[in-house]
């Protein structure tokens, strides 16, 4: 019932406002959210002044559009009243105006009253955060000032009752400021008022309270917990300002010494510390010590040694790894503790290195001096040598001995003495020392020289080379030098010949090598003994014997010669061999001798060739031949044999002989038996004679050449015997272990002259491996460090003068050994201190009263000073004994950094001798000023090192020792820095530098200061240095936007990645400090977030999205730069974006239907449809229009603004338009304006006042004769422009009788339902060609309506009928022609067959041909015509009875075909005219009417085509006259570019064709070049010539155009 009334109430409003226009006032009112339902809202009725009595006949209702029906009205008074809840939040969410819109209508007439209630936001919410908790991570290095966003609560109320403020409960280190945004909104940020220490507290929780407007006020609260960022500010601290420790020397590698620690208050990066050595550390401790960088511990790592360095002290670094990179330094003390890990040091002084062998006792051979590195215990030494040796040791001092003879010695016995000197300290175990010392004995010449064996002997292979060594012999003398050098010759030991050994042999006087002087021959001389000497270069000399067997060995160098049979030129004939010689019959031996001996003259026979192999065979060793068989009548009389005799040497030699044979019968076997032996010695070959003279030519030439080259040699070695006699040995040795065959030479040494020393140098001569082969002898000198350019080796005069200063150095050490060979030294030792840098010649002491010596006795005992230093520093004055200085001293060059320093050395007396220790203590000077390696030391000091933080410097060198080294360092006066000294074991001094004010990089970013050493000498040295700091950045100042608020508009809808603005932050930090990255922060909403995009470099904010002014017409919100290094510092700055309205959204339709169809029928002003226009743009951008097209029967008014109605304004026809699109246009007030529209569909209710109507009035159905009965044929259709079931037809087939009575229905009948056709019989063509049915299509209509049609349907023919022979007349299929004359010509009618075929058309069409013939080559048929006829004529071999089988076929598909058979008979003496055919039937009837279709079709196409024919000669002779007036150039088939390249010229027009183009002002011809197909075509192409003419400027312009 409900529904029922309410679509009643509906009917009757949209009846009503198809009858009146509605009212245009607009009812407003207000009331709050909240309110009860039944509430009060205003009087409508009374507001829209009418009155109550009339309401329920009007029917009042009141329209809406929301879901719910929030509003009614009281039929009865008219009150507006509240129907359901209304939560303002829900409704309108956060826009600020919320109202309720609807209409009141009323009826009789209709009028339309828009209504608005405006819903007052109550603060019925509180404030509410996202979350309970927000997180924040701040760097505790942050500056107080620094802003941090915070998430905005969400409040649903609206205006005052919306969030007003925020608060933060109280604390020392936040604070909160609070921003109003364009439209109202409250924005927090959390501010830093104090300084943040992470290490003092680390985190902070803060409750954040949200205070609305409203009354009473609500709040919201959210919990922040601030986490506060560790940052690298705190330097890592040791446990220990000083660690100290010892270790033991010679400890092994990787041994732990110490471990330093050091902690950092800082976490996580920032607390991982490394340590390192600083860098000033010496390359010495970092090789003796390694730093493990991540524990600390410090390890053995090279050798420690207590004699080198008793005290390590070093600076160890801790680091900790996080930028900036902070640091502290500790003092690190390692003593070594001393162990006995030095064996004693033994120096020894050779006094004399060789005695002679007489010599007596007591001889002093050298002075030995023991030291021990080692301290205390470990550094006491003892001596001592080998006993049951000619030599003892004495002490005379302490750690000093001399070594002096004691006993019998002999060179033959013991020529050298290797004396191993040995000393042992006292630790234990202990540890000891030794050296060899070589003492030789000097040779008396006792002892001749002795070979190694009495007789040698030599084995030489004969044809030996002359001059080559065969041997060497060796002899020995157990003397020494000169003594010892052994000459070797050869003594005659004349042979039977009475020829000297000198005559074959000659030997080496230096080495004993024996060569032979000529090649032996084994055959003539076998063996040789040569008597050899040797003889020492001693006075008197020495020498013995020795003899040396030399055996000639045999070789192979003779070839076998056949002896027996006698040979001439190789060949040899035996006369006879008997016939019957038997098998093993000797028919000759063959006999062979060789010269050599041995193997080499063992001879072989072999046969090598032979006239018949199988007679012979030859024995290989007994070199007899024999025959293997009996001879027959076969074999040949003469035999050739080649036979050849080969030795056994290496390599092989022989020689052949070819022996013939001649064999014959009756002969005794006895008169041919052949003798070994020759017949005559004339025979023989001469080449033994020729082979003695040519080895006695060159035996005597080769003797000739030898002693030549003696004589010269010995004229060389002569001269050079002159100039040079110095020792020479083969070696190059450093002492006397290092020589080798050792042979004397000259007297006289080779000395050294030079003025870096005065003592003589030796020079080796050195034989190479190639010394054998040149007689040349190159000098090296033995002594390494001799200069080469002071190197000279001077005459015997220069040699003189040298001698006499060593003579008399030489006596003075000879006089000192003889001395200490006499006398006891004395234990006494003298010493004396001098300042360094004193003068030449500055006073020492006096040595002789120091020493209690006369002055008088000085000279006579022969006071001398001896020093091992390179320079003679001292001397002494040998007539009033004072000691005084001779070279200027250093002390700092002398002993370096060592603090006592001094020169030792000894004085000696002769007679007797004495030996005083005389030390002499060098005093420093401050003469040396403080020195730093460098002028410039750079450090790099980060800004965030706290006061107090310290850096070593490196010290400076002083070379001075004690109070004159340095003393203390000053640094140029500055604000931040202070220099620190401090003492180190042993007294050095280190500077380190001490920061006392925190460092601002962006203040001062570099220092120069000047540190200063001063030592503590007087007067006072100093030196200096620069000390350039770098301050090192650190992130310790946050960005700083160019505006606190970047404001700035862009249009909505602008394209994508289109720039906004730029925001820009700087940083005075530097390098990765100062690099800025913008960002949003993180409270900025995901929505403002997909519609613009931040770069994080440039800071260019691009629109990313689509902004929408409609949805929101301005973004606020916050972006945030931040430096990218840790720790990440940032700031904020506020961006507000205005987005820009423009006509960008169209206007909107909404339709309500009121009625979507109407009966054709209906009248003007009927109601269709209710229009509201909106449009979401503001201004006149909102301002809309609407309309519908003319010339409809519809139209629209206007009834409030933006509400329009559509009424029917006109006739509907539904057979006209059944149907109106109305397409709704409407436009907003832009430029260009935008538009909208709406298609409402309007359907015409359809009346039954059309009558059905066929496509056609009538059809043609073409139908194939002998169709399948009942099979449809065709189908007919109607239309009717009506609808539904006045559009229903039905098909029927109205009775139209033919001539012969028979109705349609008979032969057809149809489909009511889709007008198929369908026949009821089949039909054939020949019976009936044509049919007309009349049909008819009825509507169902009330009363229905009908119309008819006529359908013709034409029967097709098909070929179902063979043909019809006509003539000759057949009687199964067979016809008779009585006679041919037998005369038939060529060419001849023999007959005509006329045949028919009852089909039309191609089926009807005929054809003939001969399928079968007695004679096939007398007939033929005409294929189309049917005539036979005569192919030749006939002759008396044929026959006279022919029969033809004849086929007539049609065109049809398929064919259809008739044959008959015709037989002829052939008769001669017969009138040929008498069976002449005649070329036209007897009868016309027989003809069929196709000839004079066919006649009259061929002769009308003759005649047209000899029409087109002429026409077009006609058209063409026009043509050529026209082109010959026209065109008269001259035209080639070319496309040449020169007037060469043409060929073919034709002549044409005068007038050229010319290119007119702007290109270039000269005329371009063409070619027209007929191609290979233009003998098939009347057109003809035109191709330019030029080739660069420009395409689109081409043109061929004719005379009349040009002028």
């Amino acid at each position: 019932m409900a529904m029922a009334t309410i679509l009643m109430s509906r009917v009757s409003t949209i009846f009503l406002l198809c009858i009146s226009d509605l009212v245009s006032e607009h009812l407003r009112y207000s009331i709050p959210e909240e309110m009860e339902r039944g509430t009060f809202v205003g009087n409508a009725a009374d507001d829209l002044g009418l009155k109550v009595w009339e309401l329920p006949t009007r029917k009042l209702l009141l329209v809406s559009d929301y879901s719910k029906k929030y509003m009614e009205v009281n039929v009865e008074i008219g009150f507006l009243f509240v129907n359901e809840r209304i939560d303002r939040e829900q409704l309108c969410s956060k826009t600020a105006a919320c109202s309720l819109s609807f209409q009141i209508t009323l009826h009789d007439p209709l009028e339309m009253y828009p209504v608005e209630v405006e819903i007052l936001d109550v603060n019925d919410n509180s404030p509410v955060f996202s979350r309970k908790e927000f997180y924040l991570q701040i760097n505790e290095l942050n500056a107080p000032g620094a802003r941090f966003p915070l998430e905005s609560a969400r409040d649903l109320d609206v205006g005052t009752n919306t969030i007003n403020t925020y608060q933060i409960n109280p604390n020392e280190h936040f604070g909160i400021k609070v921003q109003t945004r364009r439209g109202g909104n409250k924005n927090v940020e959390l501010v830093l008022k104090r300084s943040l220490d992470r290490e003092q507290q680390s985190m902070f929780t803060l409750v954040l309270t949200a205070i609305d407007g409203g009354i009473p006020q609500r709040s919201g609260t959210a919990r922040i917990i601030i986490n506060v960022m560790d940052a690298n500010d705190n330097t890592p601290v040791f446990d220990h300002e000083t660690y100290r420790a010892s270790a033991v020397e010679n400890i092994a590698n990787g041994t732990l010494v110490l471990r330093v620690h050091a902690a950092d208050i800082d976490e996580g990066t920032n607390a991982e510390i490394t340590y390192s050595f600083t860098h000033y550390v010496s390359q010495n401790i970092r090789d003796s010590f390694k730093l493990d960088p991540v524990s600390g511990e410090i390890r053995v790592r090279g050798v420690l040694d207590f004699e080198e360095t008793n005290v390590y002290e070093f600076d160890v670094e801790a680091m900790n790894s996080a930028p900036p990179e902070l640091s502290t330094l500790a003092n690190v003390v390692i003593d070594v503790i001393d162990t006995n890990d030095n064996s004693p040091v033994l120096q020894v002084t050779m006094v004399s290195g060789a005695v002679r062998e007489d010599a007596s006792s007591g001889i002093s051979i050298a002075l030995i001096s023991v030291t021990d590195r080692d301290s205390g215990e470990y550094g006491e030494v003892h001596c001592q040598i080998p006993e049951n040796i000619p030599f003892k040791i004495e002490k005379y001092l302490k750690g000093n001995y001399k070594l002096i003879t004691n006993g019998f010695l002999d060179h033959e016995i013991t020529p050298l003495y290797n004396i191993s000197i040995s000393a042992w300290d006292g630790g234990f175990p202990p540890l000891s020392a030794s050296t060899l010392i070589v003492v030789s004995v000097i040779d008396v010449n006792d002892n001749s020289p002795s070979f190694t064996q009495s007789s040698y002997n030599v084995y030489l292979m004969e044809n030996n080379a002359p001059g080559a060594s065969i041997f060497a012999v060796s002899a020995n003398d157990a003397d020494l030098n000169q003594n010892a050098e052994i000459s070797y010759s050869i003594v005659d030991n004349r042979q039977k010949e009475e020829i000297p050994s000198s005559a074959y042999f000659t030997m080496n006087s230096k080495n004993g090598n024996i060569y032979a002087l000529r090649s032996f021959d084994y055959e003539q001389q076998k063996h040789f003994q040569v008597k050899v000497q040797a003889q020492d270069a001693g006075s008197p000399p020495s020498t013995s014997t020795a003899f040396v067997n030399v055996i000639i060995l045999d070789q192979n160098d003779n070839a076998p010669i056949i002896v027996s049979p006698l040979t001439w030129n190789n060949s040899a004939t035996v006369e006879v061999i008997p016939h019957s010689t038997h098998p093993g019959y000797l028919v000759t031996k063959v006999v062979a001798t060789d010269e050599d001996s041995g193997q080499n003259a063992r001879l072989s026979y072999e046969l090598l060739e032979t006239t018949d192999p199988s007679l012979f065979t030859v024995g290989h060793l007994s070199g007899e031949i024999r025959a293997t068989r009996a001879f027959s009548d076969q074999d040949i009389f003469a035999v050739r044999v080649v036979l050849c005799v080969k030795d056994n040497g290496q390599p092989s030699l022989s020689s052949s002989a070819t022996i013939s044979f001649i064999v014959m019968s009756n002969v005794t076997e006895k008169s041919f038996e052949q003798r070994d032996e020759p017949r005559h010695s004339d025979f023989f070959s001469g080449i033994n004679s020729y082979l003695i003279i040519i080895f006695g030519s060159t035996s005597f030439l080769f003797l000739i050449i030898i002693l030549f080259l003696l004589t010269l040699k010995c004229r060389q070695d002569r001269n050079t015997t002159e100039v040079y006699s110095s020792a020479v040995c083969c070696c190059n040795g450093r002492n006397s272990t290092d020589g080798i065959n050792r042979t004397p030479t000259g007297r006289d040494p080779l000395n050294y002259t030079g003025a870096v020393q005065t003592g003589s140098y030796h020079y080796s001569v050195c034989l190479s491996p190639e010394s054998s082969k040149s007689d040349f002898l190159f000098l090296k000198p033995c002594h390494s460090t001799l200069p080469f350019n002071d190197r000279s080796v001077r005459d015997s005069n220069a040699r003189r003068r040298i001698s006499m200063t060593m003579a008399t150095i030489l006596m003075s050490r000879v006089s000192t050994i003889f001395l200490l060979c006499i006398s006891v030294l004395v234990s006494e030792q003298l010493r004396y201190s001098i300042p360094e840098e004193v003068e030449r010649g500055t006073y020492v002491g006096n040595a002789a009263e120091d020493l209690g010596l006369k002055v008088w006795e000085l000279s006579s005992r022969k006071f001398l000073l001896i020093s091992d230093y390179s320079k003679q520093y001292m001397e002494i004055n040998v007539e009033n004994g004072f000691l005084f200085v001779n070279e200027g001293i250093d002390r700092e060059q002398l002993c370096s950094k060592t603090a006592a320093c001094s020169l030792s050395f000894q004085i000696t007396l002769d007679n007797p001798l004495e030996m005083y220790s005389v030390e002499v203590e060098i005093l420093d000077v401050n003469d040396n000023s403080p020195v730093f390696s460098r002028k410039e030391f750079y450090l790099q000091i980060n800004e965030l090192n706290a006061p107090g933080a310290r850096f070593p410097l490196e010290s400076a060198r002083d070379l001075d020792v004690g109070t004159n080294t340095i003393n203390t360092y000053q640094i140029s006066p500055n604000e931040h820095f202070i220099i620190k000294v401090q003492t180190r074991r042993g007294g050095s001094k280190r500077a380190e530098l001490v920061l006392k004010r925190p460092l601002d990089r962006e203040q001062q970013s570099m220092f120069t200061l000047v540190l200063t050493a001063i030592d503590g000498g007087i007067p006072q040295r100093s030196g200096t240095a620069r000390i350039i700091i770098n301050v090192m950045d650190a992130n310790d100042n946050a960005p700083v936007f160019d505006h606190e608020t970047y404001r700035t508009s862009t249009l909505e809808n602008t394209v994508n990645g289109s720039l906004v603005l730029r925001v820009h932050a700087t940083d005075i930090d530097e390098g990765t400090n100062a690099e800025v990255t913008y960002s949003f922060t993180h409270d900025v909403s995901q929505n403002i977030r997909d519609l613009f995009k931040l770069d994080p470099v440039s800071g260019e904010i691009r629109v990313r999205g689509v902004l929408d002014f409609e949805e929101t017409n301005v973004y606020e919100f916050d972006v945030q730069a931040m430096n990218s290094a840790p720790p990440e510092l940032s700031t904020l700055a506020n961006v507000v974006i205005d987005v820009v309205d423009t006509n960008d959204n169209r206007p909107v339709l909404q339709v309500t239907m009121v009625s979507s169809a109407l009966r054709e029928d209906t009248s003007s002003g009927i109601s269709i449809a209710l229009i509201s226009v909106t449009d979401r743009d503001s201004g006149e951008y909102g301002e809309v229009h609407c309309q519908i097209p003319e010339n409809i029967p519809f139209k629209i008014e206007k009834s409030l603004k933006g509400n329009y109605k559509l009424i029917t304004n006109g006739f509907l026809d539904h057979e006209i338009t059944p149907l109106y699109n109305i397409s709704i246009s409407a436009w907003d007030g832009g430029f260009p304006p935008l538009s909208t529209s709406t298609l409402i569909v309007v359907s015409v209710i359809d009346v039954n006042d059309n009558s059905p109507s066929f496509t056609q009035s009538s059809y043609n159905v073409y139908l194939m004769e002998n169709n399948a009965p009942g099979a449809s044929i065709f189908a007919v259709s109607a239309n009717d422009a009506d609808l539904n079931q006045n559009a229903e037809i039905s098909y029927s087939i109205v009775d139209n009788r033919q001539q012969e009575e028979i109705p349609s229905s008979a032969y057809f009948t149809m489909n009511s339902k889709n007008g198929n056709i369908y026949a009821l019989r089949s039909f054939d063509y020949e019976r009936q060609k044509h049919f007309q049915v009349k049909v008819q299509a009825q509507d169902a209509g009330s009363p229905p309506l009908s119309s008819t049609a006529f359908v013709n349907v034409i029967i097709l023919d098909q070929n179902d009928n063979a043909p019809i022979i006509v003539s000759p007349r057949t009687w199964n299929s067979s016809a008779t022609v009585e006679v041919i004359p037998h005369s038939t010509h060529p060419g001849y009618l023999v007959t005509k067959v006329i045949a028919t075929d009852e089909d039309s058309g191609q089926n009807a069409r005929l054809s003939y041909e001969l399928l079968e013939a007695t004679d096939p080559s007398l007939f033929t048929v005409g294929h189309l015509s049917g005539e036979i006829r005569a192919t030749r004529a006939f002759s008396d071999q044929d026959i006279f009875v022919v029969r033809v089988v004849l086929c007539v076929k049609d065109n049809g598909q398929p064919s259809l075909s008739s044959s008959a058979t015709i037989s002829f008979i052939v008769m001669s003496n017969v009138t040929e005219k008498s069976f002449e055919r005649r070329d036209e039937p007897r009868h016309s009837d027989f003809f069929s009417g196709i000839n004079s279709y066919l006649i009259i079709i061929f002769g009308s196409t003759s005649f047209l085509f000899l029409i087109i024919i002429l026409f077009l000669l006609t058209l063409k002779c026009r043509q050529d006259r026209n082109t010959a007036e026209i065109y008269s150039s001259s035209v080639c088939c070319c496309n040449g570019r020169n007037s060469t390249d043409g060929f073919n010229r034709t002549p044409t027009g005068r007038d050229p064709l010319n290119y007119t183009g702007a290109v270039q002002t000269g005329s371009y011809h063409y070619s027209v070049c007929l191609s290979p197909e233009s003998s098939k075509s009347d057109f003809l192409f035109l191709k330019p010539c030029h080739p660069t003419l420009p395409f689109n400027d081409r043109s061929v312009r004719d005379s009349n155009a040009i002028n």
